[in-house]
């Protein structure tokens, strides 16, 4: 710089030094670059701070009669349970969760979507609607798939499309065509949305829902029915395609136990609890298997709806759920929830349900939020909204028992 004068005169109506020409007009300039970049830092570290601050949360989606519920992590990390649709033609249900979904994350992206079973109130139907239309229509991608391990594909004739007779059944029993699909869509390479993300279920494993945030665990508690026998005293975990009266796809519901510090949720689908042959299959206790692997907890989805194949006495004696929560389209036609059930839950805790359904039972004090259900928890408390309805409660805070095959 130059240091030959001092003489101040003014420039532009501001006071100029020609020896601080350098030291001075210039910093200053950068001085506010480094003030705007500070203040930049500190609004995406607030930002940071909020994202973090944000509650673990599952969303009971209303669907009707079926099933799907979004569960979020206070890191973001997503996990998406079903995708139901009322018919075989439609994808009515996946638009809906698509833009559930993107409200609720400001994203495409769902870190795991699972499947508990292949039924249509469930996954909808490939090809046309539910989990299939989510990936193949809405836009939705998934880090990861995990459905149950119903069986494998061989191109027999090498011309890359599958046919019924080309699956081989690992843990199957009465079969539809809903099956079949699912199995010819997510066996195929070809389907880049899927085939890669793709991975069977596995009973026990804690590592394939796996999220990031301290005091996180999500345990796959059933799977494949494995452990579980039927009356006859052979397991209900093999291909049963061609028994007379073979196990009912509800038995091979995958179950999930969520762990969010001391709270505790658990969810599986249409899992069965009740040995009861009809219409050409036969339901399991597949439930006197899982309870072990749960013990007591804070919320339970009551499993099929609240049917009367599910939610038995021991299961429900050992679970002791302080909130219940019953996924049921209105007025339907199978009876859900069943009256013995809901009064059976309603002995431990809480009830809400996502609609009123069977119209002929007494609800007591049970909620019906004709809308979406949602649980929010610090892991110390939790609270449920429903409707017009917010409660919270204390969390239980028990250690869950370690799950053995």
């Amino acid at each position: 710089y130059d240091t030959r004068s001092t003489r101040l005169h003014t420039q532009g109506g501001q006071i100029f030094s020609p020896r601080f020409e350098k030291l001075g007009r210039k910093p200053r300039g950068k001085l506010r670059r480094m003030i705007a970049l500070s203040l930049a830092l500190v609004a995406v570290a607030a930002l940071v701070g909020l994202a973090r601050a944000a509650p673990f949360a599952i969303y009971e989606f209303d669907v009707g009669q079926g099933d799907s519920q979004l569960i979020v992590f206070p890191s973001g990390y997503s996990v998406l349970v079903d995708c139901m649709e009322a018919n075989y033609t439609t994808n009515l249900t996946a638009a809906r969760v698509a833009d559930k979904i993107r409200s609720i994350l400001n994203s495409n992206y769902v870190d795991v979507v699972t499947i508990s079973h292949m039924h249509l109130d469930h996954m909808g139907s490939a090809f046309d609607g539910g989990v299939w239309s989510l990936l193949e229509q809405q836009g939705v991608k998934a880090g990861k798939l995990v459905d149950r391990n119903h069986g494998s594909w061989t191109d027999l004739n090498k011309d890359g499309r599958c046919t019924d007779n080309e699956l081989t059944f690992i843990y199957a029993g009465y079969e539809s065509y809903t099956a079949y699909d699912w199995m010819c869509y997510v066996l195929n390479p070809t389907n880049k949305n899927v085939y890669p993300v793709r991975v069977p279920t596995e009973l026990c494993s804690t590592t394939l829902i796996d999220p990031p945030d301290e005091g996180a665990t999500v345990t796959i508690v059933s799977a494949d029915a494995i452990g579980a026998v039927g009356p006859d005293g052979k397991p209900i975990a093999a291909d049963h395609t061609k028994d007379s009266t073979p196990p009912d796809e509800n038995d091979f519901s995958m179950a999930l136990l969520v762990q969010y510090g001391g709270f505790l949720y658990f969810t599986a689908g249409d899992l069965s609890g009740k040995y009861e042959c009809e219409y050409g299959y036969c339901y399991n206790d597949i439930e006197k298997v899982v309870a072990p692997r749960v013990g007591e907890l804070d919320v339970l989805r009551a499993d099929h709806h609240g049917s009367s194949h599910s939610s038995n006495d021991y299961f429900v004696g050992t679970l002791q759920p302080t909130v219940s929560v019953i996924s049921v389209g209105a007025d339907n036609t199978y009876g859900h929830p069943d009256p013995t059930v809901m009064n059976r839950l309603q002995q431990y805790g809480d009830v809400y349900t996502t609609e009123k359904g069977n119209p002929e039972i007494d609800y007591g004090n049970a909620v019906v939020a004709n809308g979406d259900i949602v649980i929010t928890s610090d892991g110390k408390q939790f609270t449920v909204t429903a409707g017009a309805v917010t409660k919270t409660y204390d969390v239980k805070g028990v250690t869950p028992p370690t799950c053995t095959k």
